[in-house]
């Protein structure tokens, strides 16, 4: 029988629960003035579910400083290659720090409402108030409009008066079927195999809306927790449910920034991490690198930009599976100095014309990933290697030489 990469990991978990190994050290209890169990219903996180007390911290900020530490511990007893000890240890400090953000909101002053608002708070405020922490009211206009401040944008200051607020939408497809867990698709592939998704995540960076001069302005993005923030954006499209086991439940499907005021008919991005951040110190990273490292490949590897997982639906003993994992190769240097050097980056650059910011939605094909891959194989690409060229082909990345082609076949508008 031929397993995916989720079915080894659970193989092995279920071996390491007889022995004494290093993964234990992820199932250590923590210190009682720092966590306490929570009920499995109270956490979208499959990784164990803690409610911190709040309590005992000043701010939010606090009471995730405090998760990072504890978490961090956990991840250094680890094997660095022992990805479920390591996925385990993310997924309790991920948990932790969603509880943190359910202090009262009556921490941040007047509800939320008020222009005392405290913005550690972070998105708290949203969750239970109409209002942003400055008082005006929350919305995403379409670009000619000008909109109130993000209730997570840093610092609270003013919006700028020649930029207005925009979001981008996303929805992800398998041919002409709408995306999610659990479903079966049809006629994939280059065999036309049914298959099931495990998962499909990636960083958007460099995200411009296009004038009709062909002008590319650039949106600054909100700080918007846990998905947004410094340059880079994480879509995630699978809930944890059916087969997308390695996820959770909290999705993202839009991107939201601040544009220039114009008139724009496209858009344009890349799939990847700025390489400032790639290949920085991942356990010391900011969102929404720091939420997902589940998506690292450590220091010199950097982040996987895209990860998109399907399976063979079969009644049989064995079946395929193919994982589009793409990131940059063929990296040097040392990372701790700053001094690491891609030689294939592998970043595409889409460009989507006839694009209207305030109707319109970029829309992500699965199917068209796997156009040319046999899926009942185990055609796993991993930025390298013999499954490589028609999924690199797909996202528009040239494989031998790691730059973006002049077209991809997986993004549309609509």
């Amino acid at each position: 029988m031929r397993w995916t990469d989720r079915q080894w990991h659970a193989r092995f978990w279920g071996l390491a629960m007889l022995c004494v190994g290093p993964i234990s050290a992820c199932e250590e209890d923590e210190p009682a003035d720092s966590h306490e169990e929570e009920e499995e219903s109270g956490s979208s996180s499959g990784g164990g579910s803690w409610r911190h007390q709040s309590t005992k911290k000043e701010t939010v900020a606090d009471c995730k400083d405090e998760c990072d530490d504890v978490c961090g511990e956990c991840k250094s007893d680890c094997d660095e290659d022992d990805e479920d000890c390591n996925k385990r240890c993310d997924d309790k400090r991920y948990a932790c720090r969603k509880a943190c953000e359910k202090k009262p909101c009556e921490t941040c002053g007047d509800s939320c409402g008020g222009a005392t608002c405290d913005h550690e708070c972070d998105n708290t405020c949203d969750d239970k108030c109409p209002k942003t922490c400055d008082g005006g009211t929350a919305h995403d206009a379409g670009v000619p409009d000008a909109g109130a401040p993000d209730a997570g944008d840093a610092g609270g200051d003013e919006e700028p008066t020649d930029k207005v607020a925009v979001t981008i939408k996303f929805e992800a497809r398998v041919g002409k079927k709408a995306f999610a867990c659990g479903e079966e698709y049809s006629g994939i592939g280059s065999k036309s195999t049914t298959i099931t998704p495990t998962d499909l995540r990636m960083f958007v960076q460099d995200l411009k809306l296009v004038t009709a001069a062909g002008k590319e302005v650039p949106v600054e993005l909100d700080a918007r927790k846990p998905w947004q923030g410094k340059g880079v954006a994480l879509l995630d499209f699978e809930n944890g449910s059916g087969d997308c086991g390695e996820g959770n439940a909290e999705t993202n499907m839009k991107i939201t920034g601040k544009v220039a005021k114009g008139s724009y008919v496209g858009v344009s991005f890349s799939n990847g991490v700025p390489e400032k951040l790639n290949h920085a110190d991942p356990t010391k990273a900011a969102d929404p690198l720091a939420e997902f490292m589940s998506l690292s490949w450590g220091w010199l590897g950097g982040y996987r930009f895209t990860k998109v997982d399907v399976r063979e639906v079969t009644e049989g003993d064995t079946f395929g599976a193919a994982m589009a994992h793409i990131g940059s190769t063929a990296c040097n240097g040392n990372a701790q100095a700053g001094t690491v050097k891609c030689s294939k980056p592998n970043r595409n650059h889409v460009q989507l014309e006839d694009f209207d910011p305030k109707s319109s939605v970029i829309v992500f094909d699965v199917a068209a990933v796997f156009e040319g891959t046999d899926l009942s194989e185990m055609a796993e690409c991993h930025s390298t290697g013999e499954y490589c060229a028609p999924m690199f082909e797909a996202f528009g990345v040239d494989l031998k030489t790691g730059k973006a082609l002049s077209k991809q076949t997986v993004f549309s508008v609509e």
